[in-house]
């Protein structure tokens, strides 16, 4: 009867931790995601991602949530004007509903920066 309980009990423990391991697996994937659209985004902030007064391109947001489903929006809340060279910093959020790490989605966010106007010639 012991062996049969310990059998039962350290399935249920192998079932808890495989589901952990997907949590953590699928968060990586998430921000590994984030990271790579990114690189595509502040390519295209660089090239005519934002007006003079640092607002985002609605081309932009439109294209973050069709290709990653994540919102893009401006690192700074402060309106401030943009020159050649500057470094603009945005944010890419998304939202993970995990399996076992919480009953509440997950926030994954990352703050990267574009350099503006560096691809002109």
């Amino acid at each position: 009867m012991g062996n049969k309980l310990a059998f039962i009990l350290s399935i249920y423990m192998i079932l808890m931790t495989f589901l952990l391991g997907t949590d953590i697996v699928l968060i990586q994937t998430s921000y590994s995601n984030l990271d790579s659209l990114s690189q595509i985004i502040s390519y295209q902030i660089s090239n005519y991602g934002i007006d003079e007064y640092g607002n985002i391109d609605e081309g932009l947001i439109k294209f973050a949530k069709e290709q990653g489903n994540a919102n893009l929006t401006r690192g700074e809340t402060s309106e401030r004007t943009y020159i050649e060279g500057d470094l603009y910093p945005y944010f890419l959020t998304k939202e993970y509903k995990a399996i076992l790490l919480s009953s509440s989605p997950i926030k994954i966010s990352i703050k990267r920066y574009a350099v503006i106007g560096i691809n002109h010639t």
